[in-house]
């Protein structure tokens, strides 16, 4: 019987896989929208608003004897200057990342499926921002 060796986190692949997809969608709505701005996990404080920002949540390990399988949950936030621009942006990042078949390297094919949206709220500088999550299972290759 075979054991699957230890691994690292899918977390580096992942994120080079959706950056790839982003760039290679620089004519969407989403991508447009957001002038190219999509940071992982915090935004420079320079950027201009509209921006997104992406967050990898914890990943749990859904392994069998024969795959390596992650159950993946991803944030995407936009902040814009008016929650109905914030709102529109999220929506079409759903429309972008959401039931697509995206690829990268070490990786199968996978897909995300919409969940909960993020509740639209101004920060205390007057920023709104709004956001969507997603789920997707991701499988390294072996």
């Amino acid at each position: 019987m075979s054991r699957l060796t230890t691994r690292g986190s899918v977390r580096p692949k992942l994120r080079r896989a959706l950056d790839a997809w982003f760039a290679a969608h620089a004519d969407h709505a989403f991508f447009t929208g957001v002038s190219g701005r999509l940071a992982y996990v915090r935004a420079s404080k320079s950027w201009p608003r509209p921006y997104a920002v992406l967050t990898i949540l914890p990943a749990f390990p859904r392994d069998t004897l024969t795959e390596r399988i992650d159950a993946v949950p991803l944030q995407i936030m936009v902040f814009a200057d008016s929650s109905l621009e914030a709102e529109e942006l999220a929506s079409l990042a759903s429309d972008l990342f959401e039931g697509r078949v995206i690829s990268g390297d070490g990786l199968k094919d996978f897909e995300f499926s919409r969940g909960e949206d993020v509740p639209t709220l101004p920060d205390e500088d007057g920023v709104w921002g709004a956001g969507i999550q997603l789920t997707g299972l991701v499988e390294t290759d072996m």
